[in-house]
């Protein structure tokens, strides 16, 4: 009886115990659970992504996500960091986990996932942090140099209550500060619907007609073209001024790629004025939604009418002097033939040239030997006739090219260019950007650095070069 008794109590204090020690947790799967569901409600996301280091991932946590019953990816490490848009869907939640104190190589993990998704929403738990206003500073320098711009921080303390209405909500604009949330209903806000009047640094190159600038009369600058007023629209529209970060110059105006290359991808540009393109289909996704379909072409100049040079190099073709050489011989050999049967005449360097023979055939006049003979006679005729038709061909034709010259054959495909002597001339970024589709024409292609030469001789249609040209550029010239 007593052994019964003692059993008995003994699984009562075990079950008091169990209470006592899994009400807690219970409790935060629960607040964990509320706060996820809070977030999905809001705007439905179709994946978890989980940034933490080994063993630091809350069991209360994990449970949470698991009735979610959404697919989760985690990275633990900086060498486990993928380009997360390039494999799946990018409406996703992110949750990053820090213990105690900032984690860099956790936060460069995550940032290299999210590249080019910086709109995510990001849940940032830290736990048992010591000097919570220093770590708060940390992310805003850290989410402000990933530009991350969606994040809520949550301080967790695993030893005592967590208080799960206070939360602090990342403002972006006008510059990058904190704010303490009480209602969970109201974490991810579209913040850059209304940019507080922040001045983005943005700059734009000429480039007709999707971009120009230009001075008005009282000497202030001008924009337009449809790429510079879509952003002057966007700064409108979501309350954000323009600055440009860079000079502008009419005389040696910026090329785009220098732009992209140079300022946007090296984050020294809010906003770019200018457009982008790739024939690397991969990278697209990179970019925001196309607005714009243009079609490239190269211009070559029209065909062109053949010089007095080329004129006679068509009259004095391997025909026509094919025709004159051997009516020459064959008539210098009849004569020197009948010269020697019929007046015992033989003049060995006369055979196939005589000096009597090369004029008449040319239609000049000639020196005739006094002879008897019918046959040389017949010599002379046949010799003015064939002079007379040469020399009437040779003129008609003459006359005809120099008067009304004949065209050069029009250069229609790229194989008409490479067998021309003529040479498509393009700035140096744009011929490696087509590089992949000139391999077999690069004889044809030369380039410049000189933007600025290139863009005059270009609009001015200089017939020197061909050019690369849009399609929209081309209607206006």
């Amino acid at each position: 009886m007593l052994r019964t008794l003692l059993i008995v109590m003994a699984l009562n204090d075990l079950a008091t115990v169990g209470e006592n020690h899994w009400a807690p947790q219970d409790d935060r799967t629960n607040n964990y659970q509320k706060l996820l569901q809070n977030i999905y409600n809001k705007k439905e996301f179709e994946s978890i992504l989980l940034a933490y280091k080994t063993h630091s991932l809350p069991e209360a946590l994990s449970h949470a996500i698991e009735t979610l019953q959404v697919p989760k990816a985690s990275i633990t490490e900086l060498q486990a960091a993928f380009f997360f848009r390039g494999n799946f869907n990018a409406n996703i939640l992110a949750i990053l986990i820090i213990n105690i104190s900032m984690d860099l190589e956790l936060m460069k993990s995550l940032a290299i996932t999210l590249d080019y998704m910086r709109q995510t929403r990001i849940l940032t738990l830290a736990s048992d942090v010591p000097d919570k206003e220093l770590l708060k500073m940390q992310f805003l320098l850290c989410w402000k140099s990933y530009n991350m711009t969606n994040v809520v921080l949550k301080f967790i303390d695993n030893q005592e209550e967590m208080l799960w209405d206070e939360l602090y909500v990342l403002k972006p604009y006008p510059e990058y500060h904190w704010f303490r949330q009480k209602n969970m209903t109201q974490l991810y806000q579209p913040h850059w619907k209304n940019m507080h009047n922040k001045s983005l640094l943005t700059f734009v190159d000429q480039s007709v007609p999707r971009s120009l600038y230009f001075k008005d009369n009282e000497g202030n600058w001008k924009l337009n073209g449809y790429v510079p007023r879509l952003v002057l629209l966007f700064a409108e529209c979501f309350n954000a001024s323009l600055r440009m970060a860079y000079p502008l110059s009419l005389e040696n105006p910026t090329h785009y790629s220098v732009i992209l290359i140079n300022m946007a991808r090296e984050n020294l540009l809010d906003i770019p004025m200018v457009q982008d393109t790739s024939a690397n289909a991969g990278i697209w996704m990179n970019w925001t939604d196309v607005y714009d379909f243009n079609q490239g072409m190269f211009i070559v100049p029209c065909a062109q009418t053949l010089n007095t040079r080329e004129v006679y190099t068509i009259l004095l073709n391997g025909y026509f002097l094919g025709c004159v050489f051997i009516s020459i011989m064959l008539i210098s050999a009849l004569h020197s033939l009948i010269d020697y049967i019929f007046d015992d005449l033989w003049q060995p360097s006369h055979v196939l040239f005589s000096d009597r023979i090369f004029p008449g055939v040319l239609g000049q006049s000639f020196a005739a030997r006094s002879s008897n003979s019918r046959s040389l006679q017949f010599v002379y005729i046949l010799l003015f006739i064939v002079g007379l038709y040469l020399n009437t061909e040779f003129s008609v034709k003459v006359s005809t090219l120099l008067t009304s010259p004949p065209y050069h054959r029009q250069l229609e495909t790229m194989q008409d260019i490479v067998n021309s002597p003529l040479k498509i001339l393009l700035q140096e970024a744009e011929a490696e950007a087509m590089s992949i589709f000139t391999t077999n024409y690069v004889d044809s292609i030369v380039t410049t650095s000189n933007h600025t030469y290139l863009m005059d001789i270009r609009q001015n249609l200089n017939t020197t070069f061909g050019y690369f040209i849009s399609l929209g550029l081309w209607q206006i010239l």
